[in-house]
């Protein structure tokens, strides 16, 4: 129920600029461990299921770290330019399975073959991820693809993705993630919040 209370405060009904936040935040913030969220044309997930299983929870961070990126501009549009299909959406929704999938067994190679394709399947909908536009013009200064490039090609990075709708953080998946990070100031070697 708090989750729920977050999402409503953060959506204002006095709101007018007609753009609504996910409860994908709000949900992270009450809830402990690995949470998957079903959606069916809602903004509030029809169900939530979560794991505290200690091994899982160790290898996801094993395995993940943020990378820090610039804020969005202002002005700038992630949902400009959208292309959400049937089929796109069938495509997101297959990776989130096969990735829930390797997870819970462990499997860091199809864990990474399903971020990335999870990561394929959301610019797929919402190319503005990677090349936003500002105030309607797609601006290149303000693209990511660079960082993108740069981390994609580093060793013992197996993929990546943007949390959300691309703001904040490059999550990676790695071969090893206290070593990535020990090489690598910039990133976050993340601790999942147990209950």
């Amino acid at each position: 129920m708090t989750c729920y209370i977050l999402v409503c405060f953060e959506n204002n009904p006095e709101r007018h600029d007609g753009i609504i936040s996910g409860a994908q935040d709000s949900i992270g913030i009450c809830v402990p461990g690995l949470v998957r969220h079903y959606y069916d044309n809602n903004f509030w997930p029809e169900k939530i299921e979560s794991t505290q299983d200690e091994m899982t929870l160790r290898f996801l961070e094993d395995h993940l770290v943020m990378i820090p990126m610039e804020p969005r501009r202002p002005g700038c549009s992630v949902v400009e330019g959208k292309d959400i299909t049937p089929e796109k959406v069938k495509a997101l929704a297959d990776a989130a399975d096969a990735c829930w999938k390797a997870i819970l067994a462990h499997d860091l190679d199809a864990f990474a073959a399903a971020y990335r394709a999870s990561f394929e399947a959301q610019i797929a909908m919402f190319p503005g991820m990677v090349n936003p536009s500002i105030n309607g013009v797609i601006e290149p200064e303000a693209s990511v693809q660079p960082m993108i490039d740069r981390y994609s090609n580093m060793e013992g990075v197996l993929a990546w993705k943007m949390p959300g709708a691309g703001g904040g953080y490059l999550a990676l998946v790695v071969k090893d993630s206290f070593k990535f990070a020990e090489n690598h100031d910039e990133a976050i070697h993340l601790q999942i919040r147990r209950a």
